[in-house]
């Protein structure tokens, strides 16, 4: 039952992400969430994360693409019975997907989300950021366990 919720959240915000993105692409005008602290706006990241430069999309989608074979390696690696690292790469692959299909589709990711402080982001970016710190701390855990058996 935990992974069925697990998998619906994780999958519920890949979908708010995409939606959000569509809102982004068609509404122009910035709309303040919170003041001046968080704003909705519309933002098209040729980069990388956080608006690096990078410079072509077809180099940057071969980069992605040898970046998810790295990435699905070191997954297989981990034990379905570690719910903590198993959601933190559930949240990695659903926000690096979300933003790959802007990639492939648009040749850029939109960012909708410009904080007062620091680069626009979207939830995509918050769900890799979240799921790499949850899945390192299930990895400590579990690392933790097998020093004290």
């Amino acid at each position: 039952m935990r992974r069925i919720t697990l998998y619906g959240a994780g999958i519920l915000l890949f979908g708010i992400d995409r939606l959000l993105k569509i809102f982004s692409r068609n509404f122009s005008a910035d709309h303040q969430v919170f003041g001046d602290v968080l704003v909705f706006t519309h933002v098209e990241n040729s980069g990388i994360a956080w608006g690096i430069p990078f410079s072509g999309t077809w180099a940057l989608i071969a980069s992605s693409i040898a970046l998810i074979i790295v990435m699905a390696l070191l997954a297989a690696s981990f034990q379905k019975k570690q719910i903590l690292i198993e959601a933190g790469w559930m949240l990695i692959w659903l926000g690096a997907f979300s933003n790959f299909l802007d990639r492939i589709l648009d040749g850029v990711v939109t960012d909708f989300l410009q904080p007062l402080a620091g680069p626009a982001m979207n939830i995509a970016d918050i769900m890799i950021a979240v799921g790499a710190a949850i899945a390192i701390g299930g990895y400590l855990a579990h690392s933790r366990r097998q020093l004290k058996a």
